[in-house]
């Protein structure tokens, strides 16, 4: 993800989507839609798959922002795991 998170400049829903479709089918869907706001570009992603799942990683990293407080997903991502975690 971090490479994506870079190419993307952090643009999270693109992150996800070429995470999930590829880094061309969200080149093909940003030409057909460059000034589209953020929720312009994931109802116009064309893989109804992508699309689903774009919206539930948000949906759920909103919760999780909710829940343990905000931090950028960066620093979720890199944090090393203590042993302590569930399960």
């Amino acid at each position: 993800l971090e490479g994506l998170a870079s190419r993307y400049d952090e643009d999270w829903p693109k992150v996800f989507a070429a995470y999930n479709a590829g880094p061309g089918a969200v080149a093909r869907w940003t030409a057909s839609m460059p000034s589209a706001e953020t929720d312009e570009f994931v109802e116009g992603i064309l893989y109804r798959e992508t699309r689903i799942y774009v919206k539930k990683v948000l949906f759920n990293w909103s919760l999780y922002h909710r829940i343990y407080g905000p931090s950028s997903l960066k620093e979720a991502f890199s944090q090393e795991p203590t042993g302590n975690e569930p399960g």
